[in-house]
Formats: C-alpha cells, sequence, structure tokens
C-alpha cells in the first residue's frame, strides 16, 4: 500500500496507532482514518497484516473494539451515500418543478365574482399556460392571470378585450346608466374586463394595463363541478358583447 506523509506526529509509548478505514479507487484519492488507542500497561505492541486494522496491541478487546469501529465506519459511509444520492435527486426534481411552475404550467386556485357565468364563485383551479405571453400568443377572448396594477402582491383573472391598436367601447357604469366610452388600446398594453361588468374591478376603472403585467393564460378548468373542462374564449361574451363593449 503506498502511504504518503503529510505530516509528523510523535505517537507517545503509551499509545497505538489504528488504521480503521481506508478507502482507494481511480476517481477518490486515498483516504485513511486514524485512531490513537491506550496501551494497556504491560503489553506488547504486536504488528497485523490485516490492511484496514494495521498496528494496534495484542489485547482481544482492543482488537474487537477496532474491528467495531471498522464496521460502524462502513455503514456510515453507506448511509451516507445512500443520503447523498437521495438528496441529489430531490434536488433534480425540485428545479424541475420550479422551472415548469415559473415558466412552463401551474395550477391556479380563483375565486370571487368578478368572473361569472364562467367561473364559480366559490373558485375554480385553473391551468395557467405560462409560454404563451413569453410567445406573444395571448389573443382577444383569451381569459388571463394578470398581475394586478394596483397591487402588485395579487393577482387578478380578467378576459382579454382589446389588443393594443382596438378601440373598445365600454360602459362607464352598467348597473345606473347606459353611457358608454370609447378609446384607442396603446401600443404594449391590453385591455381587460371581468365577465360579470357589475361586480368587476377592471380596465374600466385602471385603464389599459401594460401587456407585461399577464402571467399567464388560463387553457383548462379543474373543479368539482367540472373535474376537466376547455376554457373557450369569447364563449360568454359573444351574446352581449355589443351591451358591454365593443373592439374593432
Amino acid at each position: 500500500m503506498h502511504v504518503t506523509q503529510v505530516a509528523k506526529i510523535k505517537i507517545p509509548k503509551s499509545y497505538n496507532l489504528v488504521l480503521l478505514f481506508s478507502l482507494s479507487s481511480k476517481k477518490n484519492p486515498i483516504l485513511h482514518l486514524l485512531v490513537l488507542t491506550r496501551r494497556i500497561k504491560g503489553e506488547k505492541k504486536v504488528a497485523y497484516p490485516h490492511p484496514l486494522l494495521g498496528a494496534i496491541n495484542g489485547n482481544k478487546i482492543e482488537t474487537m473494539r477496532a474491528a467495531k469501529l471498522l464496521q460502524y465506519a462502513r455503514q456510515w459511509r453507506s448511509t451516507a451515500k445512500e443520503v447523498f444520492d437521495h438528496s441529489i435527486l430531490f434536488a433534480q426534481f425540485l428545479s424541475i418543478l420550479h422551472l415548469t411552475d415559473t415558466y412552463i404550467c401551474s395550477p391556479t386556485l380563483v375565486y370571487g365574482p368578478s368572473m361569472l357565468p364562467t367561473l364559480n364563485f366559490t373558485g375554480d383551479v385553473l391551468l395557467v399556460d405560462k409560454l404563451s405571453p413569453l410567445l406573444g400568443k395571448v389573443g382577444t377572448g383569451d381569459v388571463v392571470l394578470v398581475r394586478s396594477p394596483e397591487n402588485p402582491r395579487k393577482t387578478i383573472t380578467k378576459r382579454v378585450l382589446g389588443m393594443e391598436g382596438d378601440r373598445v367601447t365600454f360602459l362607464l357604469d352598467p348597473a345606473h346608466s347606459a353611457r358608454s366610452h370609447s378609446l384607442v388600446v396603446p401600443k404594449g398594453h391590453v385591455w381587460i374586463q371581468g365577465d360579470n361588468i357589475y361586480a368587476s374591478n377592471d380596465s374600466r376603472h385602471v385603464g389599459p394595463i401594460p401587456y407585461g403585467l399577464i402571467l399567464g393564460r388560463v387553457f383548462c378548468r379543474l373543479s368539482s363541478g367540472n373535474m376537466y373542462g376547455h376554457l373557450g374564449t369569447l364563449d360568454h361574451w359573444d351574446n352581449d358583447s355589443d351591451e358591454n363593449c365593443n373592439c374593432n
């Protein structure tokens, strides 16, 4: 066995140097675990040929103790390797999950009256496509998840009713008046509204919002009443768009 001297250590006469652990491979350097053991008075030092035990004294109890320590060292190495391997797999799983949730697709729970009757008041679990906004695939009629322009910590779910360059006509206060207003959506912005115009805080109140606030496009609904359902685009607004909002 090749030995490389790394330090000079003076061993007292009443102690023995015991080699408890040795590891050598092509990928790993040679690793030795050396322990000093006290020699019983009157006993002589005996050199054992076993390469993992090294030179220990002739007492059987000391020999058994060294062998048991060696067994513990092997078990610890095996357990540590197993824990390390599982930790690597778990870290990879978390990385993939984070990337998927952030940039590809994620489930989102939404509730409230603003998207009635398309979405339930008590809550719906929606699948949100995160790639569409990045690729510019969001269009008029899509239901989108948006970061609130009034409170960046909140997200809201609305329907896109106008892209940049579109002229939109909408009712200012549909519950009390038929008065309408028109404007052209500026560049880099979109016009969003809730399907329930009587209980929605949307672009009618805050104006067109920047396209960059769109976090994702809702493409599927998972809920107790409808375990799987494709969320259409203009399935609700086609019937009454003349009363609520016209996009040209």
